[in-house]
């Protein structure tokens, strides 16, 4: 018996684990996978009852929920629930905790199950057959509402402080971009992002104003009676970008460098440079030869050290600065020809001369890692 116990708990642990060590799964992917667990669950509690295995059963039901709700953070309520349920049967005989587990088990199936329907339908009150196109009108209206209550907030200053020219045709602009991003966002029509990004890059979101226009859409979408379980779980997608949203006015160094492609071509310049340049001595009289191979190596090296260093993206995977220049016995005339040489790259990529000056300071960061020799 306790195997077949066993082959439950590794499925489900299993899976919570894969969910961990990999990227983050998509909501409904979370759901259709606990739909599916908990059918597996309940097919074996109920052969276990067959058997009158009654605590063998009731401890199926159990180890389930316990693995389940901390992977279901995007349903609170649902956590709650389950929570409250699991601390009311201590004083339950066993085959009354057994009933309650499968009451909680069947409403966290049906709850998981109605995610088929993509989050954008069912803001929009949609049923299961309703089209997108549908849901595009209805959500649109409520997205306008939201768009109007922030621009009346004098709290969120919508038009920034008079920077924001919101005419007529921007405001109907602005509007299609809130659209497309919560469609690409809850499973409607997907659009690209990217060039939407850059337009409001200048916002400088507060964490106050963040707070502010989520509770506007929250009261918009109260108006407009959308199911609170969803509302929840837009908002849970919402806050999980606020980190991002507040960085659209704060651009990162990275960012304001040009990100991958422009610090990869400026990587690749200073190496040629630096290469060729007597005062830097980059191979060290030799000993380091230049090969195509160290080149490459070293661009991406230089490329994850500098986005570790800005915010960028990338990890560095080198070895520790300070041991890497060990007796090389570099300058503070080489150090400084090869910050020259870097300057001359970050120039002719036209990176903005505020972002050069900053980035030259984190650069003398490195100095008393790097320089052995007066």
């Amino acid at each position: 018996m306790w195997s077949r116990l066993t082959v439950v708990g590794i499925f489900v642990l299993g899976f919570t684990g894969s969910v961990a060590a990999a990227d983050p799964l998509p909501r409904a992917e979370i759901d259709k996978r606990v739909v599916a667990i908990i059918y597996d669950a309940e097919t074996l509690g109920v052969q276990l009852w067959k058997l009158e295995k009654y605590e063998d059963c009731m401890r199926v039901y159990q180890a389930t929920l316990m693995t389940l709700y901390p992977i279901l953070d995007h349903r609170p309520k649902l956590v709650t629930k389950i929570k409250d349920g699991l601390a009311r049967t201590k004083e339950m005989s066993t085959a009354d905790a057994a009933f309650a587990f499968r009451s909680l088990l069947d409403e966290t199936s049906n709850a998981c199950n109605g995610t088929t329907m993509p989050l954008w339908i069912r803001l929009a009150g949609g049923k299961p057959d309703s089209k997108l196109v549908n849901a595009d009108l209805v959500n649109g209206l409520f997205i306008q509402e939201f768009v109007a209550a922030a621009k009346a907030d004098p709290n969120v200053k919508f038009l920034r402080d008079g920077k924001n020219k919101f005419d007529p045709i921007r405001i109907g602009t602005f509007q299609k971009d809130l659209d497309h991003l919560l469609s690409t966002l809850t499973g409607g029509k997907k659009y690209n992002l990217s060039e939407m990004k850059k337009s409001y890059a200048g916002l400088k979101i507060t964490d106050t104003e963040f707070d502010i226009l989520s509770g506007h859409l929250i009261e918009v979408l109260k108006k407009y009676k959308v199911n609170p379980d969803n509302i929840d779980e837009l908002m849970t997608i919402v806050r999980a970008g606020r980190k991002e949203i507040l960085a659209l006015g704060n651009p990162s160094l990275w960012d304001r460098l040009g990100g991958d492609s422009v610090v990869t071509a400026v990587a690749k310049d200073f190496l040629t440079a630096a290469a060729a340049d007597k005062k830097v001595n980059l191979d060290r009289n030799g000993k380091y030869p230049l090969t195509p191979e160290q080149s490459a190596r070293l661009t991406k090296l230089l490329v994850e050290f500098i986005s570790s260093a800005t915010g960028g993206p990338l990890k560095y995977t080198g070895p520790d600065v300070k041991k890497a220049f060990q007796e090389m016995n570099i300058t503070e005339a080489e150090f400084n020809a090869a910050s020259g040489d870097l300057i001359a790259g970050l120039k002719k990529h036209n990176v903005p001369p505020a972002a050069v000056d900053e980035f030259v300071g984190l650069v003398n960061r490195t100095r008393k890692d790097i320089v052995e020799k007066k």
